[in-house]
């Protein structure tokens, strides 16, 4: 989606108005409505420049002293640092060693680089107290965006044509001829709404986990109720069972991990909204396509083709590659060797080893240490609840549930940005929450008065 003039001017007119209008806080608006909405929206000067790529480096430039000052220690890794090492190895360095020179492998890596710094710009806005403008930017900008998804979720959902404006509006740059541009396309929309993403998975993941995020950032419950029903509509639009059954994990998560009052006002409005929303649902024309696509279980899930695909012949295909190239497991192939592939860099067919299960994908991309990386990011994300307010510790924790089902159930986390930024902002809203507490426990270590050990000249705190 090459921007023309005007919409050019338009978009630096956004910046200019967030930026100064709003301070450098105002950037926290436009970074998830430029990757969700316009991921693939670019300025093109002989080279492509991607929005979303160019408000991240303008976020890193504007806080670039407390993102690098931010003490980390106390066991709270520096996530987007470890893969930052990765993807300068794997992406960078071993490409230039094993395939020909190409700008296309620092362009790659260099968007992995941005979509990873995720975690420390989260962090940094968690870990102090005072972004509080920072927080609320960043929650209007999802709630925009959930909105936004819904409203095209009901335009493409039973209409090829409207579906084909959508796809010929974000992607209008491919060519007419392009598949994305086809009225094949238009009517497969039609049946499961891709959005912006090209994708009816990605649409329903990026809904399911924007607007369990609005509710750590916002408080008003309109515009939560809001954000919630536009997700549901982009959702069902979708049909995406991975994104369903996400939904479903999550809300376990928080009703298991929920308390008192909170876990009983859940109960209340379940128990009385679900009859309303099962009339709906049957009463809608999302039922037919969303039953359809769960009676594919009937005969086993073992049975569905896509399971298949993903779970059986994905990792056998892994396997295979590996047993070809075996450095894969030290080095990994890099972020997105299937892009460098495609635009015809020689890669000897190292891309076949693709797999569609985001935590093997570590291992495809990073190799064995991208693997350990992975997981343990995602253990540490998790025991950072312990830092977490209890009054939204129950909300992360069905953010992380989440996330870790889509890492089990699909590719994109790992190779969409608009999906990776979103799987991260739990991991840095947990780090920066533990940082928050670090920093607590050392400003109340240093204020503790000395009293000395009788007999003793040594120092130590006094007891309280």
């Amino acid at each position: 989606m090459n921007l023309t003039i005007p919409e050019m001017a338009l978009f630096f007119f956004a910046i200019l108005l967030a930026r100064f209008g709003a301070g450098r806080a105002g950037l926290f608006l436009l970074w998830p409505i430029l990757v969700l909405i316009f991921p693939t929206a670019r300025l093109f000067f002989g080279f492509p420049l991607y929005l979303y790529d160019f408000i991240v480096a303008l976020m890193l430039f504007e806080y670039r002293r407390e993102y690098f000052s931010l003490r980390w220690g106390g066991g709270r890794t520096p996530w987007h640092y470890v893969f930052f090492v990765l993807i300068v190895v794997s992406g960078i360095a071993w490409p230039l060693v094993a395939m020909p020179v190409n700008v296309q492998t620092i362009w790659v890596a260099a968007h992995a680089l941005l979509t990873f710094s995720t975690i420390g710009l989260v962090a940094l806005v968690f870990a102090d107290s005072n972004k509080v403008r920072e927080r609320k930017y960043l929650g209007y900008g999802l709630i925009a965006c959930v909105v936004a998804l819904g409203v095209i979720g009901l335009l493409q959902f039973g209409s090829p044509a409207s579906a084909g404006r959508v796809a010929q509006f974000f992607y209008r740059d491919f060519g007419a001829d392009a598949f994305l541009n086809s009225k094949f396309y238009a009517q497969i929309a039609a049946q499961r709404a891709a959005g912006p993403y090209g994708s009816p998975n990605i649409l329903g993941v990026v809904a399911v986990i924007a607007a369990i995020a609005v509710t750590l950032l916002v408080r008003s419950r309109v515009l939560i109720l809001i954000t919630f029903g536009a997700a549901s509509i982009a959702i069902l639009s979708s049909v995406s069972r991975q994104a369903m059954i996400g939904a479903i994990v999550a809300a376990v998560a928080y009703f298991i991990l929920s308390r008192g009052r909170s876990r009983l006002n859940a109960s209340v409005v379940a128990i009385a909204a679900a009859p309303l929303l099962v009339v709906a649902f049957l009463a809608s024309d999302y039922s037919t396509t969303v039953l359809e696509r769960f009676s594919r279980w009937d005969q086993g899930i073992q049975q569905d083709d896509n399971f298949t695909a993903r779970y059986v012949d994905g990792p056998a295909r892994l396997a295979e590659t590996i047993g070809r190239y075996p450095s894969i497991l030290l080095l990994g192939t890099g972020p997105d060797i299937g892009k460098l592939a495609s635009s015809g860099v020689p890669t000897d067919g190292r891309e076949y080893g693709f797999v569609s299960i985001s935590y093997v994908l570590f291992l495809f991309q990073y190799g064995v240490i991208g693997l350990i990386a992975g997981i343990a990011m995602h253990i540490q994300g998790w025991r950072n609840l312990r830092y977490v307010p209890v009054s939204v510790r129950a909300r992360l924790a069905a953010m992380l549930a989440a996330v870790y089902a889509f890492y089990l159930a699909d590719n994109a986390p790992n190779v969409s940005e608009s999906v990776t930024m979103l799987c991260l902002l739990p991991i840095g809203i947990g780090a920066g929450c533990a940082l928050q507490a670090l920093q607590a426990r050392r400003v109340a270590s240093a204020a503790q008065p000395f009293v000395p050990r009788s007999g003793s000249t040594q120092a130590v705190p006094a007891l309280r």
